[in-house]
């Protein structure tokens, strides 16, 4: 079973009709669709193309882990595969995900998950708390 609606402006799913419900594989490429809200009706989901869409943060990704059987993901052209590491968010949001934007997920990037998005999470901790200690700086150099 396959749905394809590409370039059809679509911003959100809606409910479908039943026959369309035991749908593995979803194309929704070139849309404008930015939250996946409305996807948990499509329970047999192995290939999702969203392609060009509008998806902007992890969380929406990470909506996608309660599908048990989804192998294959393009995200590619979606705002949020320019942060850094994307793809190891991805993968470890997604851990049964066997190709990411038409590349297959080895086995050294699911090793390499852990390690680097918490050495990430570090280094954003740090960043924080100097942005934090320059601003009391500048607090005290103007009452000064």
């Amino acid at each position: 079973n396959k749905i394809s609606v590409v370039e059809k402006y679509i911003t959100q799913i809606d409910a479908v009709p039943d026959r369309f419900l035991d749908a593995e594989i979803l194309f929704l490429s070139h849309n404008s669709l930015s939250t996946l809200a409305g996807f948990r009706q499509f329970r047999k989901l192995r290939v999702l193309s969203l392609a060009f869409n509008c998806l902007e943060n992890f969380s929406e990704i990470e909506s996608l882990s309660e599908f048990p059987h989804l192998q294959v993901l393009n995200l590619d052209g979606n705002p949020v595969t320019v942060y850094p590491h994307y793809r190891l968010h991805v993968i470890q949001r997604l851990p049964k995900l066997k190709t990411l934007d038409n590349k297959e997920v080895k086995p050294k990037e699911r090793e390499m998950c852990g390690r680097v998005l918490r050495e990430e999470q570090e280094l954003l901790g740090i960043m924080f708390s100097n942005h934090l200690l320059h601003h009391k700086l500048q607090d005290l150099m103007h009452r000064v």
